[in-house]
């Protein structure tokens, strides 16, 4: 666990007085060569509701044509498929999924972290390069479990076998301020993300939150599955829904929280229509608009 800055380090680098206010003129002067800020938008909804489909769609014809870019760090991964099927393989889409297991198919949450993270260092110089439009995370739900499982190893024997390790961390009683082991991986993970200087996308599912103890009435509402923290470092937020009408499907999109720009929350895309019944017309796809002109 000491990869994941769980202990105290005795060593701090020393920063100068004049280092610390060329940092000040640096962030300033990159800011004033934006011509606009970068969308931090969250992508919330049901499995198979167009959420990682408006993300790939992000760029223009035109930014398509001129090289541009699109990279995804997939820990759902699903993103393949869509890759395939809608994108025709095509070179400019990375998607790259960090996920490793051990030899007994169990998840191996160090090994898959240090993926991304060596994925995120990655990203970062291509997009020093130029020409990376956006990136993504998907299956932010899943830094989330990772996180907690990591936290869940480092209280318990590691020196035993895995059934033992399994049934230790099931019965485990954790007390408050060991929660923070969970925080800092999963925020490690999310801090170095949200730094990269391009349009950032988080894409996660929906959790059921009951509002009674009986569970047959079903769930009251549904919630982002993700840590507390993220969504308040959200710029923007969109849920994807799918919406049967008469014989068609129509997947919407809605700009349920906007930062940049209030007078937008509410607005809706309908980002793809599936026609049913004995129809001839070819499915639709639309998209989302405000993602390729990079504002919303």
């Amino acid at each position: 666990m000491k990869t994941w800055n769980t202990e105290k380090k005795n060593e701090t680098p020393t920063v100068t007085y004049a280092e610390r206010r060329q940092k000040i003129i640096e962030q300033r002067l990159a800011r004033m060569k934006r011509d606009k800020e970068y969308i931090l938008a969250a992508i919330l909804g049901h499995p198979k509701t167009t959420k990682t489909g408006c993300f790939l769609d992000c760029r223009t014809d035109q930014e398509i044509k001129d090289g541009w870019t699109v990279r995804l760090l997939d820990f759902d991964d699903g993103a393949l498929a869509t890759w395939d099927s809608a994108w025709d393989r095509d070179e400019s889409i990375d998607v790259y999924v960090p996920n490793e297991k051990r030899s007994d198919g169990t998840w191996d949450w160090d090994a898959t972290f240090q993926n991304a993270l060596a994925w995120i260092d990655e990203t970062a110089e291509e997009i020093a390069k130029g020409k990376v439009k956006a990136v993504a995370i998907d299956g932010m739900d899943k830094v989330y479990d990772g996180s907690g499982d990591l936290m869940r190893e480092a209280l318990v024997n590691m020196k035993q076998d895995r059934q033992g390790i399994i049934r230790d961390t099931i019965n485990l009683n954790i007390q408050p301020f060991q929660w923070k082991v969970r925080n800092d991986i999963y925020k490690r993970i999310q801090d170095n993300f949200i730094d990269l200087n391009t349009h950032r996308f988080i894409i996660t599912h929906l959790k059921p939150i009951y509002g009674s103890a009986n569970l047959s009435e079903g769930p009251s509402h549904w919630e982002a599955d993700w840590h507390k923290n993220t969504p308040q470092r959200m710029l923007q937020t969109i849920w994807c829904e799918k919406v049967p009408i008469g014989k068609d499907t129509i997947y919407k999109a809605i700009l349920r929280d906007c930062k940049t720009n209030p007078s937008a929350v509410g607005k809706t895309w309908d980002t793809f229509k599936v026609y049913g019944g004995n129809s001839d017309k070819p499915n639709e796809w639309f998209g989302i608009d405000a993602i390729k002109d990079g504002k919303f």
